[in-house]
């Protein structure tokens, strides 16, 4: 079975970032205890910010993520 893995860094005011932080990791704990998550995590090195997420597929794939988009 295939598995994506995502990496990913944040850019914007430190602020901003600070501010969604708590809601998004929240969406992210109920992606993982839907089974929808393997997992993720920030990174912990002292370089850019960012962080990794891992998930399986679903089978019925959309052409447009389901996930809420931040702009």
């Amino acid at each position: 079975m295939s598995i994506f893995a995502v990496t990913y860094s944040y850019g914007g005011p430190v602020e901003v970032l600070n501010e969604h932080r708590p809601a998004h990791r929240a969406y992210l704990g109920e992606l993982a205890q839907q089974g929808k998550v393997m997992g993720s995590g920030p990174f912990t090195d002292d370089g850019a910010a960012g962080a990794f997420s891992c998930s399986r597929p679903r089978a019925r794939t959309r052409s447009r993520p389901s996930w809420p988009r931040i702009r």
